[in-house]
């Protein structure tokens, strides 16, 4: 792999995508009988939910674009009735779905298809409306026998508010034997009850004071590995998976979720999720919140129990079905007192190709190295994955030149400076005269061209080095004497200190492509620190901008003197329409 060392730092461009060994996605990967479960609020300014509505049933996909869905719907605090829609729906080489929404037709459901499920949410709503979309392989039969085992259930409840995750012992007889449950309702809960019982399509649970509902319409996916499960004239959804015991959570995860404040905002999103180094997991997001729609790179402490159960930052998780599944909720009085959110994750296929392949979820920023399908922005460095990528290993000196090893990349339709070429990899620069809201990627092989990859372009897609190259744990910051910040040496409270990273997009002075800047080159995009939750003051933010070096930003700020802890600390970078959340900062 190329080395970027002159700043003073290792930072080896590094990604977590899955092994290539299947075809890529298209309409006719999405086909068949699928089981629906989607639930939709509307809020108002003050907060109060104006508008509910829930639905279950059977959406079939025709493979060809187009679906239809036959089931019920329940609006407000009504009763359900049965409900028909039908639409539209694409799916991109990478598994991004987008499928109109069947309740709210002027809305799309910004989905990712996987094996095991198919999970999304309406991301680009220009209102307060937020939901949560899964569906999974249903061939319209099933017995008691379906559920059978130990499941994981992320449970959510729109009245009154809660979310937890439940642990049930399922006979496979129609008997649960033993249910407990962790979560979050006026404060955090903890209980166990005394069990339940489930038919070929019902689920009633018991003992549990805060997992209301008499009975839940059960639907068992055909592998056996998900259940969905929602009260008809309720707005709860309830999905289970099966506990997988000894096995470590993919690589490569799609995952959607919902998130409700008590202070009032609201969330959805969809995106991707890795596992990384063991101790974290990274998480690329569209999220669409209260007022805002951002994409997000985030990184939170995992741990994982060899019979599934684990953590990841606030939330317990359940781990399922081999490692493919994973469900979660928000538990933390202390991290997250005002949160009640679920998510659910799923492994997302592995993508293949012929000849010279660009993997479509192998485009990455060189410095986070956040998972799945991102954006990028004008002047990142950014990192391509796939195969026949090049020949020999090579590598180019500033400036970085159009070419290198008879290796070309086109972005947007503009020559991308290339800096590294390997079979595998190549690392290079997006050009600053890319527009619009996608870009196109297509790598050139001494003659023999890629397949073309699409990916959204923002603004900014910052993205800061990390000193063990992962994205992850510190952050590849230096005191002003360029030594390095760490445990070791920590900065102190009122030091300025320097941040490298990539993705902070346009310049205020343009420069050309591949070149770094010759003198101080502000970046256009006004930009929010935050260590540890507390913001550093803007008149401290000394500089955001290009080093010396192609695609290297550098940002320099003064240390909060008001910080109350010391220690590791979460460092995180706000733009407009982007937030990144992966590395630390050592105080003292």
């Amino acid at each position: 792999m190329g080395r970027l060392t002159s700043f003073g730092v290792s930072a080896v461009l590094f990604a977590a995508v899955a092994a290539l060994n299947a075809q890529t996605l298209n309409e006719a990967s999405l086909n068949g009988d699928y089981f629906v479960r989607h639930v939709q609020i509307t809020r108002g300014a003050d907060g109060d939910v104006t508008d509910s509505r829930s639905l279950q049933g059977l959406m079939v996909f025709n493979g060809s674009g187009s679906y239809s869905y036959v089931g019920d719907q329940v609006i407000g605090a009504g009763t359900h009735a049965g409900f028909t829609a039908g639409g539209s729906y694409s799916v991109s080489p990478s598994g991004v779905v987008t499928i109109r929404n069947p309740q709210s037709p002027s809305l799309s459901i910004n989905a990712r298809y996987g094996a095991e499920a198919l999970i999304g949410a309406s991301t680009e709503a220009p209102d307060n409306t937020f939901d949560l979309f899964v569906a999974i392989p249903y061939s319209g039969t099933q017995t008691k026998a379906a559920l059978n085992g130990t499941f994981y259930a992320a449970e959510f409840e729109l009245s009154p508010l809660c979310d937890s995750l439940v642990t049930l012992a399922t006979n496979g007889a129609g008997g649960i034997t033993a249910v407990s449950a962790v979560g979050h309702a006026t404060g955090v809960f903890s209980e166990t009850g005394t069990g339940g019982s489930y038919s070929d399509r019902t689920l009633t649970i018991t003992g549990l004071t805060l997992v209301t509902g008499a009975q839940r319409v059960l639907t068992v996916s055909d592998s056996g590995n998900v259940f969905i499960a929602g009260s008809p004239d309720a707005h709860d959804i309830m999905i289970g998976v099966k506990a997988a015991t000894s096995a470590t959570l993919a690589p490569a995860l799609w995952t959607a979720g919902l998130r409700l404040d008590s202070t009032g905002t609201t969330e959805n999103f969809a995106g991707s999720a890795a596992p990384i180094n063991g101790k974290y997991i990274t998480a690329t997001r569209r999220l669409h919140e209260t007022g805002a729609i951002l994409n997000t790179t985030e990184s939170s402490s995992y741990t994982e129990a060899s019979d599934g159960s684990g953590s990841w930052g606030p939330s317990k998780i359940g781990v399922g079905a081999g490692g493919n599944l994973m469900v979660s909720a928000s538990a933390s009085a202390t991290q997250d007192p005002a949160g009640y959110q679920i998510s659910f994750s799923v492994a997302s296929p592995a993508l293949t190709g012929s000849s010279v392949f660009i993997s479509p979820r192998g485009v990455v920023n060189a410095a986070s190295a956040a998972p799945g399908v991102d954006a990028v922005s004008p002047g990142e460095f950014i990192a391509i994955y796939g195969s026949g990528l090049g020949g020999a290993t090579a590598s180019a000196l500033p400036p970085y030149p159009p070419s290198v090893g008879n290796v070309s990349v086109l972005i947007g339709g503009l020559q991308a400076p290339v800096y590294f070429v390997s079979a595998g990899q190549i690392d290079c620069l997006v050009p600053y005269g890319v527009t619009g809201t996608s870009v196109t990627i297509r790598v050139n092989n001494n003659g023999a061209p890629s397949n073309t990859v699409t990916v959204p372009l923002a603004k900014t897609s910052p993205g800061i080095f990390s000193l063990d190259t992962s994205g992850t744990g510190d952050g590849a910051l230096l005191h002003l004497d360029n030594t390095v910040i760490n445990s070791v040496s920590p900065a102190a409270k009122g030091e300025i200190v320097q941040i490298y990273l990539t993705g902070l997009g346009a310049l205020t002075t343009p420069i050309a492509d591949g070149h770094g800047a010759a003198a101080a080159d502000f970046a256009v995009t006004p930009i929010a620190l935050y260590i540890d939750g507390v913001q550093v003051a803007s008149q401290d933010v000394l500089y955001w901008g290009v080093s010396s070096l192609p695609g290297l930003y550098q940002i320099n700020f003064r240390v909060p003197s008001n910080l109350t802890v010391t220690g590791e600390l979460p460092l995180a970078i706000l733009t407009p329409d982007a937030f990144h959340d992966q590395v630390n900062i050592a105080v003292r």
